[in-house]
């Protein structure tokens, strides 16, 4: 089954990948591409994209504003520059190119003369560089709020004639201290209402960090409650001071791999002779967690010797765990660290192991472990379904743990988000309709404003704006979190219920984008 809609279509590609493989290997590459990837979905994501597909060291995404594929575009570029001013071995830039018209949606995948557009775009690009088609930039709402610049008419591969073509000028963000792994970094302009109480317990809980204590803070929330942007902008204040890790834990795994990844952002950011100097002695242990070292350092030294060659290194059958926990604690003695593990909810043995360690009370570790994990609201009592160690933690822990539940933002925080007046029936429709769940009232107020309503708006306007923020999906691809998308339907889907108990037939008839799948 095939639909047809008027689309963006962004087209991302990193410049000489090739090359770069060629030059740091196969490891070191695998983890560029882990924390690329991390950087430009969350790129995608902040600006309301949804990605389609990766293609190579690049990836498609398609938007349902103009304006929204442009902003999406510079943060790209941002969140590459800001990887490549972090990262000590390797330069990186990005191509971006993108397009506007109508598409057709099948199979997962988009098809049509703006997807062979903005992937030609992308491709004609110059280093760093976001090229329009003119369709787009006519199409643009806000072309006040870019810098364009005419690029002329460009040939591109398999199209008839030269394209005219624009061109979306960014800059740097010079000066600013690139110390956040990319999912903790704010986009340019992102708001933050309402969890002012929330982020006062962080800080309270960072003070007692600084004064040389481990904590563990349990933030927990339904999706879309925020977990991820109040913990980032605790981090925006604490980075010019302290070493900021990040690490998500995969459904399936050990729980391990979140701690490989956090740790690996300090391994290929910071100098080698630091580097060598907190892994003396952890080798080769270290190695087997974080491939990254050997890439930066060479081979490790023999067994009994150290790197600094005084013959009082490597300690024989440390585990991979234990290395971690060693390197953790040396880097907290020079520095306080904020480990945010995300998706805690789907942590494996090994992981809640590691968290034990680092929680288990060390005087002088100075530690703060942001644990996010998601949590339903409603009838269940545990604050943290699932996930028993943290349900444990928070009720025998005392001071050393402290839990932020994170519910619906306030209303009066939500409202002033929005421009509605609090009793107006404006705002009784934005209640309505997004629970006032952090993400979906951040969502429709990027709406409201891409249509000229974040002032001023009627209810039907309300309506309008939450239809377009529910992506288009299909059966195919209906993925688990989307059920926090389904709202408004519940009596029909009920009766349909009823209905499908009776019949093993049942016909759902609406209009194109009403919700059918």
């Amino acid at each position: 089954m095939s639909d047809r809609h008027v689309i963006a279509v962004l087209f991302c590609d990193l410049v000489d990948s090739t090359a770069i493989l060629s030059r740091i290997g196969d490891v070191a590459n695998d983890e560029l591409r882990r924390d690329f990837f991390t950087a430009t979905r969350q790129a995608v994501a902040a600006t309301g994209g949804e990605e389609v597909k990766t293609q190579g060291d690049g990836l498609m995404a398609t938007f349902r504003t103009p304006d929204d594929s442009v902003a999406a575009a510079i943060e790209l570029q941002r969140a590459v520059s800001r990887l490549d001013a972090r990262d000590r071995d390797v330069r990186l830039a990005l191509r971006v190119g993108v397009a506007w018209g109508e598409a057709t949606s099948e199979e997962d995948d988009w098809f049509g003369t703006p997807v062979v557009e903005a992937a030609r775009l992308c491709g004609v690009a110059r280093s760093g560089q976001v090229l329009l088609t003119e369709a787009l930039r006519s199409a643009l709402r806000h072309p006040d709020r870019i810098d364009l610049s005419d690029e002329g008419g460009l040939a591109l591969k398999g199209l008839d004639g030269p394209r005219r073509t624009w061109s979306a000028a960014w800059t740097r963000e010079e000066g600013r201290q690139v110390s956040a792994p990319p999912p903790l970094q704010l986009p340019m302009g992102s708001a933050f209402v309402g969890r002012d109480e929330e982020l006062a317990v962080l800080r309270g809980c960072w003070d007692a960090v600084r004064a040389g204590a481990t904590r563990v803070a349990v933030v927990h929330g339904p999706a879309g409650a925020g977990a991820t942007r109040l913990v980032a902008s605790l981090a925006d204040e604490v980075r010019s001071d302290a070493l900021v890790l990040y690490g998500r834990a995969l459904e399936g795994g050990d729980g391990q791999e979140a701690f490989e990844e956090a740790l690996r952002w300090f391994v290929t950011g910071t100098d080698r002779s630091r580097l060598r100097h907190v892994t003396d002695g952890l080798r080769p242990a270290i190695d087997d967690a974080l491939p990254s070292v050997g890439v930066r350092l060479g081979a490790p030294p023999p067994s009994g010797t150290s790197d600094d060659g005084d013959g009082e290194g490597a300690s024989a059958g440390l585990g991979a765990t234990a290395a971690l926990l060693a390197l953790l604690g040396r880097l907290s003695a020079a520095e306080p660290i904020l480990l945010v593990i995300d998706d805690a909810h789907l942590l494996g043995p090994v992981g809640v192991e590691l968290l034990d360690g680092i929680a288990g009370g060390h005087e002088g570790r100075s530690v703060l472990v942001a644990v996010l994990a998601r949590s339903e609201t409603g009838e269940d009592p545990d604050p943290v379904p699932g996930t028993a160690f943290l349900h444990g933690w928070l009720g025998s822990a005392g001071d050393a743990v402290t839990e932020v539940a994170l519910g619906p933002l306030p209303a009066d925080a939500a409202f002033e988000l929005l421009g509605l007046e609090p009793d107006s029936e404006a705002a009784r429709a934005a209640v309505e309709e997004t629970g006032l769940v952090a993400a979906r009232v951040v969502a429709l107020s990027r709406q409201l404003d891409e249509a000229g309503h974040l002032r001023g708006a009627r209810a039907d306007d309300i309506r309008r704006a939450v239809a377009r923020t529910s992506p288009y999906r299909g059966l195919a691809v209906f993925r688990a979190e989307d059920r926090d998308l389904f709202h408004g339907r519940s009596t029909l889907r009920n009766l349909a219920l009823e209905r499908l108990a009776r019949s093993p037939v049942l016909v759902v008839v609406g209009a194109s984008g009403s919700g059918k799948s």
